[in-house]
């Protein structure tokens, strides 16, 4: 569960792994997290926004989804919400702009 400002924990192992988040329209992430001393906090992730299609990229499917209920409040799908303002509009093709082509990790 993500706590305020996006705040998060996980149970971990006492050793050196790698973390990945991936939420709804965001790419993934994967960062090295070194446990082995035990708890860690500070890990900051900074998510990139744009993926309607779950695919982990930033592309021409996503306007796809964008495109199909442009001008619609509250769409049936809402991923094409991509801010997250009940709405798909030029706040959510600005998303797509500022992100195109970027690719999550694997």
């Amino acid at each position: 569960d993500l706590g305020a400002g996006g705040a998060f924990s996980v149970p971990s192992p006492n050793k050196k792994f790698d973390l990945s988040v991936k939420l709804g329209t965001w790419l993934r992430r994967t960062v090295a997290v070194d446990a082995s001393a035990g708890s860690v906090s500070g890990v900051m992730l900074d998510l990139v926004n744009g993926d309607s299609t779950g695919d982990n990229r930033v592309n021409a499917f996503d306007l796809a989804v964008v495109k199909k209920y442009w001008n619609v409040i509250n769409p049936a799908d809402p991923k094409a919400d991509l801010n997250g303002d009940g709405r798909c509009n030029a706040f959510d093709l600005a998303i797509l702009k500022k992100n195109w082509n970027a690719v999550g990790d694997k």
